[in-house]
């Protein structure tokens, strides 16, 4: 059986962008005997929650910051301009109302939709789960000080070297890896003689669609995945820059 591994930033944009709803997460559990997540991904996904959070909140009330209707005495007196007024209000204080929630899910995950769902699947027997040791650790260190792929200049943690590290210490599948990270994609190459070498199998595809590893993988999408990741890549294309790297 192939194996699917996906970083973490697939699972922070579900914060990060503007997708229909948080059903595809659910549709995850039907392919959980294909995935993978290390106790790294579990780490960095709970390490930027907050800070993503804290960016959508800004992101929000900068959104939904209007000013009050310009008043005069004439403008007083049209019954339009009381209920305009009140409109403005109301969408104040819903705009609160959703301010004050998401508040309420950075102090607690119990109340994050995201991070539950993601915790579920690491809890779930029958997702693959790797956790690292001291030796791969030092591996990592290893892997960072010699420059060899997957590493990023300028980055002074070594998650994405530790991740690689686990995975070529315990697969016995072949493997695809879901990820928008350069390090991964502009060495392909590289990372599939490696991974040959060091585990027998293959490195099938390093690829940013989830729908392209699971048909990689002998799986069959779903249509609101196609749809979602469509959403994605749309969204990409006309209003965001790369996504920023996790620490």
């Amino acid at each position: 059986m192939t194996k699917i591994y996906t970083d973490t930033n697939w699972f922070l944009d579900f914060y990060r962008k503007a997708l229909d709803d948080l059903t595809l997460l659910d549709d995850l559990a039907k392919y959980k005997d294909t995935l993978i997540i290390t106790l790294q991904t579990k780490n960095e996904f709970l390490r930027n929650r907050i800070p993503t959070l804290n960016g959508v909140i800004s992101a929000f009330k900068n959104s939904v910051d209007i000013r009050p209707p310009h008043t005069t005495a004439l403008l007083r007196s049209l019954p339009a301009h009381e209920k305009l007024k009140s409109i403005t209000e109301d969408f104040e204080k819903t705009a609160k109302e959703i301010s004050d929630h998401l508040q309420q899910v950075i102090g607690d995950d119990k109340k994050d939709p995201v991070a539950q769902k993601l915790l579920d699947l690491w809890n779930d027997a029958a997702v693959t789960k790797l956790e690292p040791s001291d030796e791969l650790i030092n591996k990592a260190s290893r892997r960072k000080l010699l420059g060899n792929p997957p590493t990023s200049p300028g980055k002074y943690t070594i998650g994405d070297e530790l991740i690689w590290e686990l995975l070529l210490a315990n697969m016995k599948e072949d493997l695809v890896v879901v990820t928008g990270d350069r390090t991964f994609l502009d060495n392909k190459a590289l990372l599939q003689e490696e991974f040959s070498l060091r585990t027998g199998k293959t490195l099938i595809l390093i690829t940013k669609k989830f729908t392209s590893a699971l048909k990689a993988a002998g799986k069959t999408p779903s249509e609101k995945l196609i749809d979602v990741e469509k959403q994605i890549n749309f969204e990409k294309r006309t209003k965001h820059p790369p996504t920023n790297p996790i620490n």
